[in-house]
């Protein structure tokens, strides 16, 4: 029988140190680039940036510090400027291809980022023309908004609790996508009453942490954190398995996910479940925030929750209400609203203390039964073991009473 080997998460230390020496060993860059470069990333170290972004602007930054001796001497320069970056977007990279555009973009992007704060927060003249890569403004409807219905659908079309687990948080967390996939093991703590509480880095508007408070998506994130096969407080919350051999040793490492993979996964399920709508996280995002207008969370509170500078980004930015869902409020509100859907609560279990999906029959971590059904069924159950219990009981007893008669007449 083979064996299996199991291997850690992807080192993005690992992954900095070797970037970090192949750049500063990269004769084609000056002394006196690499001697800002080196500042620059202690400022990084500084702000507790993630090695792995760290590897991402040492890769990128060669492109630009390889043309020119002294950056800081040319970057008033617009037109030779203008040059290097126009030799970068048809330069050849791996494999004799001309450089990918969001390689290109990336490449742009960090460079502005160092050449400001080379230049005091300012960007130089020289760098005019090279400006950030602007995602195109997308104009989401109410339509497009997907609902805990839809989410249910799309849990049901998957087996994987993972994925379960992904499309269930993200749908109510609403988390930016780097906010999303830079969640850790520790970052999630249940309190024993279906709220679940993420511990959330990296966002735009906080330096801290800012904590996500969710209920819809606890059972279903609970069962995955349970079976998480690392269970270390630093590991990726969301991993993926790549199984290699060795020697007839099965291999298997565990990698972090990234937002195009998770993407990914997720289109795919959608298109099982008949989904119609965007389902990127972005679109996510906004309908997390539509759920939480139509649940009527205070805009102050939202703000904290979603990591918003301002009450206005969430009440005129995000998540628009279509017609129907502000028709509902306004009757809720004058009480001419009499049919009101309630929301289905998790089934807490009582003895483990377990968040279960809404209208569980039994616990899926102790098995303790949940409902009047289930409670009824276990009756049910102890009355049919007591009355075999009672037939074996009688059959013995005619089987004893035949051997004494027997021995009687004998």
């Amino acid at each position: 029988m083979h064996g299996c080997l199991y291997l850690p998460i992807t080192n993005y230390e690992k992954v900095f140190e070797t970037a970090r020496e192949r750049f500063f060993s990269d004769q084609s860059i000056s002394d006196q680039n690499k001697e800002y470069v080196k500042k620059f990333l202690d400022k990084y170290d500084v702000e507790g940036i993630k090695p792995s972004r760290k590897a991402i602007f040492l890769k990128h930054i060669a492109y630009v510090l390889r043309l020119t001796p002294d950056i800081v001497a040319d970057m008033h320069q617009k037109e030779k400027i203008n040059s290097y970056f126009a030799g970068i977007k048809t330069s050849p990279v791996r494999g004799g291809k001309n450089m990918s555009l969001a390689t290109y973009q990336t490449v742009i992007n960090v460079s502005n980022a160092f050449i400001r704060w080379l230049n005091a927060g300012e960007k130089p003249k020289g760098f005019a023309d090279i400006k950030n890569g602007k995602r195109a403004k997308r104009d989401l409807t109410p339509a497009d908004m997907v609902s805990w219905e839809d989410v249910k659908k799309m849990v049901a079309a998957t087996s994987d609790i993972q994925m379960q687990a992904i499309i269930a948080t993200q749908a109510e967390a609403g988390l930016r996508p780097s906010e999303f996939v830079d969640l850790r093991y520790g970052d999630v703590e249940f309190n024993g009453n279906g709220i679940v509480k993420l511990s959330v880095r990296g966002t735009k508007t906080e330096s801290s942490r800012r904590i996500r408070h969710l209920y819809r998506c606890s059972p279903y994130l609970q069962k995955w954190w349970r079976e998480h096969p690392l269970k270390k407080k630093n590991s990726p919350l969301w991993i993926k398995m790549r199984n290699d051999w060795k020697n007839k040793q099965r291999i298997v490492a565990y990698e972090e996910y990234g937002y195009r993979a998770l993407q990914l996964r997720v289109w795919d399920i959608g298109k099982k479940a008949g989904m119609e709508k965007p389902l990127d996280f972005y679109n996510l995002r906004h309908s997390a925030i539509v759920m939480s207008k139509t649940a009527g969370l205070a805009d102050s509170i939202a703000m904290k929750e979603f990591g918003h500078a301002t009450t206005r980004t969430y009440s005129e930015v995000y998540g628009r209400l279509s017609d129907e869902d502000q028709r509902q409020a306004i009757e809720k509100i004058h009480g001419l609203k009499t049919e009101e859907v309630e929301q289905e609560k998790n089934a807490i279990c009582g003895v483990c203390k377990y968040s279960n999906e809404p209208k569980s029959d039994y616990c899926q971590n102790c098995t303790h039964p949940l409902s009047a059904t289930a409670v009824e069924d276990l009756k049910s159950q102890d009355r049919k073991k007591e009355q075999q219990l009672l037939d074996i009981k009688s059959v013995i007893k005619k089987e004893l009473m035949q051997e004494i008669l027997e021995e009687m007449r004998s």
